[in-house]
């Protein structure tokens, strides 16, 4: 598998809560996984965030199912205090935001970093690893 994709709380949050407008293209980047086509990678903070925010949407124990069953989806890619650092003095319009994409670049391993919300990702110095929303992704790749 070439690709090796880092997953945002966002595209996480469509398949989780069936967003009706990106439900269909950020399933389909699991669906690659499931056929061995891509793999999938997040963070701990992101699985947090999910969880936090699912749980506000459709309840503690369905939110907590849909994580223990994405969970066999992903990889875990590390923080460190040295990624927080990092994080906290970059121009990046969104520290959470940086920490998640410096945590991406860290893992060594991840190819393209996905989201819904590219625009964020634009202040950061480091761009070595490209932005795709999962629309963007599918038409490219």
């Amino acid at each position: 598998m070439d690709y090796k994709l880092f997953l945002d709380s966002d595209v996480i949050l469509d398949v989780v809560l069936k967003r009706d407008d990106f439900y269909k293209e950020s399933y389909q980047l699991f669906k690659m996984k499931e056929d061995e086509v891509v793999s999938l990678y997040t963070s701990t903070i992101v699985i947090m965030n999910v969880q936090y925010l699912s749980t506000r949407e459709i309840g503690k124990s369905k939110a907590i199912e849909g994580i223990k069953y994405m969970l066999d989806f992903f990889e875990i890619a590390d923080c460190s205090k040295a990624i927080l650092l990092k994080a906290y003095h970059t121009k990046c319009r969104d520290v959470e935001d940086a920490v998640q994409y410096f945590a991406a670049i860290n893992s060594g391993d991840i190819t393209h970093y996905i989201t819904r919300n590219t625009i964020d990702y634009r202040g950061i110095e480091e761009n070595d690893l490209p932005v795709y929303t999962p629309s963007q992704f599918l038409k490219r790749f």
